[in-house]
């Protein structure tokens, strides 16, 4: 008799609040993809993709519109 499969998706791992990236987000693949480039050993791979996502954030905040009192 033939084992079965579940074939239901995996729910993912909630990411911790400090990354402030929205569920399904391009911000949270790339953190995804960070995450298991450091665990496979390829740390400045990650490194670098890391810097490139921080560097982009980093420019949001500068653009922030002032409010009018």
């Amino acid at each position: 008799m033939p084992r079965k499969t579940n074939n239901t998706p995996r729910k993912r791992k909630a990411l911790p609040k400090q990354y402030a990236a929205p569920k399904g987000s391009t911000r949270e693949r790339l953190i995804r993809r960070a995450a298991r480039l450091y665990k496979a050993g390829k740390i400045q791979k990650a490194a670098k993709l890391r810097e490139q996502m921080e560097a982009k954030e980093r420019g949001k905040k500068r653009k922030t519109r002032k409010t009018k009192r």
